[in-house]
């Protein structure tokens, strides 16, 4: 037994010991990670337009309140509400009944008148031939006379009285004075309107072209007040570009057409507008909308937005130099430029910046950089669009 048990400890130890051979020769060996791979590009040098930036409200370019002229009852209304009309459209009737029985009578009274005038004319005529000849007294041709012009002055007044009614007569018939779009009916038919007062019916407004009311600070009055002396410029040749209130940008160019001609001395701004083709009728009256001027052009470093990262110390960007290391840039930034940032100071334009794969960057750390272009900003002048443009807050001027 004792035989049995040694031979199992020899066998045991053993294969122990080849364990710990076999293990002593595939010793574990670290192997380093490949190095994260970034997209790196340098900035972005161009030459952009810098606009000013200023809030305001569209309005109407016209708003006309439709109101009963005349006294009567609502006979029908014409018009779709809310819908699109022109000039001249009819809106309203009116029950004309009452009108074309007073136009009738101004009628005959107006006959009445022409058939007197007529009498006292041929009579005048008889008794002036006979006050030559000296049959006829003299006061007897005054009073023929007298009555002669007091039958024209009643034709007058007779005709008057026709013109008149045939104006009541023809205000039973409302039309649209303007073209635009027609408000709801604040009145249903069978009332009685014009009574005592004109009654308010609808209300339209003009929606192309269309305004844009704005106000400036002082700086930028003097700002675009010596650039008009410079370049001999009016206001209609400033170009204005527009930004809708859920950010998207208004396509078509606006133009500056009036301003009001002294600034506020309690706010020390004044009150600009602006007006913009509206063919599509996408502006409606009343809503919020950014109006951007332009001010000059100026050679600027533009980065990607997301290229740009935050923290305590303010704005930083992530470069890697010649030996694939990367490292922390702190910039200044200016406005924005479309996808891009104006850098106003912390690069010279010459630096590889990453601008995918920031996750993985950090400064100090070696990475695997490939190298693209950024794309240019399309910047044809001041008819660019607003994405291509640098925009300054009015909020930074002040």
């Amino acid at each position: 037994m004792k035989n049995v048990i040694l031979s199992r400890s020899v066998l045991l130890l053993t294969a122990m010991g080849s364990v710990g051979l076999s293990g002593c020769k595939d010793e574990n060996k670290f192997v380093p990670p490949p190095p994260p791979k970034v997209t790196v590009a340098q900035p972005l040098q161009q030459e952009v337009v810098i606009y000013s930036e200023f809030t305001g409200r569209t309005e109407a370019v016209a708003l006309v309140e439709v109101r009963a002229r005349v006294r009567g009852f609502l006979k029908s209304i014409e018009f779709e509400e809310g819908a699109r009309i022109e000039a001249g459209a009819l809106l309203y009737t009116l029950e004309p009944e009452e009108y074309e029985a007073s136009l009738q009578a101004a009628q005959a009274q107006k006959a009445g008148a022409e058939a007197e005038l007529q009498e006292t004319q041929t009579n005048f005529e008889h008794i002036e031939r006979l006050h030559e000849q000296g049959n006829a007294a003299s006061m007897e041709f005054v009073e023929a006379q007298a009555e002669y012009e007091g039958a024209k002055a009643s034709l007058l007044a007779a005709e008057a009285a026709v013109a008149q009614a045939e104006l009541d007569l023809a205000y039973t018939r409302i039309a649209a004075p303007i073209g635009g779009r027609v408000n709801r009916s604040a009145v249903d038919t069978g009332n009685l309107v014009g009574q005592g007062e004109p009654t308010l019916l609808t209300t339209i407004v003009s929606w192309e072209p269309i305004h844009v009311y704005f106000t400036i600070s002082e700086r930028e009055v003097l700002d675009f007040r010596r650039r008009r002396i410079g370049a001999k410029e009016e206001p209609a040749d400033i170009e204005a570009r527009l930004t809708l209130a859920d950010g998207t940008a208004y396509p078509l160019p606006g133009r500056i057409d009036y301003a009001d001609n002294r600034v506020d001395p309690q706010t020390g701004t004044i009150r600009v507008r602006a007006v913009f083709e509206n063919p599509d009728r996408l502006l409606v009256p009343g809503i919020f909308a950014r109006v951007r001027i332009p001010r000059k052009k100026s050679q600027a470093t533009l980065v990607p937005e997301v290229a740009l990262q935050r923290d305590l110390g303010g704005y930083f960007v992530l470069t890697v130099n010649d030996k694939g290391v990367v490292a922390r840039r702190d910039v200044t930034v200016g406005a924005n430029v479309g996808e891009y940032k104006v850098i106003a100071s912390g690069l010279d334009g010459g630096e590889r910046i990453v601008i995918r794969g920031l996750q993985r960057a950090r400064p100090g750390v070696h990475v695997d950089a490939e190298s693209t272009v950024l794309p240019s900003v399309e910047q044809p002048g001041h008819s660019a669009s607003p994405d291509a443009t640098t925009t300054q807050s009015s909020s930074e001027n002040q």
